[in-house]
Order: C-alpha cells, then structure tokens, then sequence
C-alpha cells in the first residue's frame, strides 16, 4: 500500500471521529444536518491526508537532474 493510499485511509478515520464529534458537540437534529458535517469532514480529511503523506512519501532529490 502506498504512502498517499495509507495517508488517505488515515483520514477517513480521523475525519468520521471529527465528524461525529461535530455532531454530538453542536447538537445537529436533522438526518440530512449530521450526514452533511460528517460528509465534509471525512471529505476533507482524507484530501489533506492523502496530500501530506504524497509529500511525505516522495523520494529525495525527484525531478531534480
């Protein structure tokens, strides 16, 4: 498994905890209100998770000839 893969999983995880720590903090009633924070944050989080561990991940010295 590759290192933006692993960086990506990572966050999904972190953003569902976020999420649903979101929802039971702010108090959300609606369905639709508690899918949506929960969505975005998961969203979000595997985005930069995924972008930090691609640049993390990449080899020293790449594209440099």
């Amino acid at each position: 498994m590759s290192k933006p893969e692993l960086g990506s999983l990572v966050g999904i995880i972190a953003g569902a905890l976020v999420g649903g720590a979101a929802v039971i903090y702010f108090e959300f009633e609606p369905w639709l209100d508690r899918l949506c924070v929960v969505g975005s944050a998961v969203l979000i989080s595997q985005l930069l998770g995924a972008t930090i561990a691609a640049a993390l991940g990449k080899p020293h010295g790449a594209g440099q000839d």
